[in-house]
Formats: structure tokens, sequence, C-alpha cells
């Protein structure tokens, strides 16, 4: 782990995220997993001043499931030890994995909140298998991007992309059937109620399009609270207005003291 973290600390980055581990439970105890993710994550902040991140290990559908719930509050207990960001993985359960861990088939990935400018390149970003559209803002937040599986044909529509709006749409063509559009959208928290006319303008050009949509989002507005805030309103009002309705059901974010569903289909 410590040879590949080389070259990323030389760049001394703002912060540094460590999403490792999963594999090492295999062959190593969770406590000694657990101690040599902290290990690394001091070693990194006694090197340079980027701030860190540790990212919980993922839950498997294996023999080893157990030994991730022993990884995990470690994790957690080093995090708020250290005053370093922990970032949760509770709303992965193991009905969205298969055998062999996530399940990659994937064909759209839409990004929210990308943090990224043009200091970073889409080679830096590369997937095996994908193609990355990126509409940035800058590091300290916004951005917004898709992930595009290379056997999929589409195009951008730059003309569905609203100044107003940190948003991406893409046209979809499958063999032998209709285009559809996937458009992602970010909205900041600290926004105003304003913002949605123009949400309103966008989801008025896509149905006159005559074609189906979807619209996925970090839009910071819980459906899930049992008292809807005035950009929540907004938000259900216009999407019940043009028939679009809300595909997740389960909170998207959750920590030990709370829940809440900001991210929408």
């Amino acid at each position: 782990m410590k040879s590949h973290i080389i070259p990323t600390v030389e760049r001394c980055p703002d912060q540094i995220c460590l999403h490792i581990g999963t594999n090492d439970l295999k062959s190593k105890e969770p406590n000694v997993v657990a101690d040599a993710i902290v290990d690394l994550a001091r070693e990194i902040e006694n090197s340079c001043d980027a701030e860190i991140v540790l990212s919980e290990i993922t839950t498997r559908n294996d023999a080893h499931s157990d030994a991730v719930k022993t990884v995990t509050p470690r994790l957690k207990q080093f995090s708020r030890q250290n005053r370093w960001k922990l970032i949760s993985h509770a709303n992965i359960t193991q009905n969205g994995l298969h055998k062999g861990g996530l399940n990659r088939e994937v064909d759209v990935l839409a990004i929210n909140e990308s943090k990224l400018d043009d200091s970073i390149k889409n080679c830096e970003l590369y997937i095996p298998g994908y193609e990355i559209i990126r509409i940035d803002r800058n590091r300290n937040g916004g951005g917004v991007c898709f992930y595009i599986n290379n056997s999929i044909n589409f195009v951008i529509r730059h003309d569905l992309n609203l100044n107003d709006l940190e948003n991406l749409c893409l046209e979809i063509q499958k063999p032998s059937s209709k285009p559809f559009l996937v458009v992602t959208w970010y909205r900041p928290p600290c926004s105003s109620a304003e913002l949605f006319s123009h949400y309103e303008t966008l989801v008025g050009k896509l149905d006159s399009l005559d074609l189906e949509y979807y619209l996925i989002g970090h839009l910071n507005c819980n459906m899930a609270s049992a008292h809807f805030d005035i950009n929540t309103r907004l938000l259900c009002e216009i999407s019940d207005t043009n028939g679009l309705q809300q595909l997740i059901r389960e909170p998207t974010r959750i920590t030990e003291s709370s829940s809440s569903l900001i991210d929408v289909i």
C-alpha cells in the first residue's frame, strides 16, 4: 500500500482519501488491516499537509464479511481520535453485491460534486472500459461528470446544459430502440429557491423532445424528511406536475445519528 501512495503524496494535494484493505482481509486479521490503514494515514500526515480522509471497507459477500464489521468500528475510532474525515458505506448492503464484490456491470455512472478543475486530466481519472465526460467548477466544490461504458453509443446534448444549473445531459443511443436521455444535476445546499425556476425550464425542454429521460442528482433536498422545507416542496411540485417519480425510497446518506434521502433518480 505504501509504494502506491508515494506519487500522490509527492504532488502535495489538499486532500488524500484512502480506500484500501478489502483484499488484505483474505490473509490478515481484521485488527491488523485496520492498524495498517491508520499507520499509513499517519505517515501521510507526517509527510505533507494534505487533509486525511478514510473510506470504510465495503461489505463483502463471502466468508470475510464478518471481518469488515470488525475493521469499520476501529476506523471510526481512529478517525475521531485523529480528527480525520470518514466516508461511510453503510448504504452498500449485500443486496448490491455479487460473488466477487461490488456489482461492476454499470453502463452509466453519474458523479455529483466532483471537485475537479483543468489541472486534473482525464487520464488521471481513467477507469478501464469507460469514458469520462465532465463539467468542472473548481477543486473546492461543485462539478458533475459521467462515466460511460465504452460499449454505449452516446452524444452530449450541449443544448440541454443550462448556464444557471450545474447539469450535464447525454443522449444514449441503444441498438434497435429509441434514444433516451440521462441528465445529472448538482444543487449546492446554499442555493436559493429561485434555482428551481431553472430546473423547471430544464424539465420543460426535456418534455418537449418526446424522449424518455432520467434525471439523476445530488439535490440536497431531503425526500425522507417528515417535514419538507421550501426547496424540497418546490422539487416535488415541479416533478409531480411533469409526471416525474422518485425511484429511490431508502436513505442515501446514513450516519450514527441521522439519515437522509438527498439523491434522486
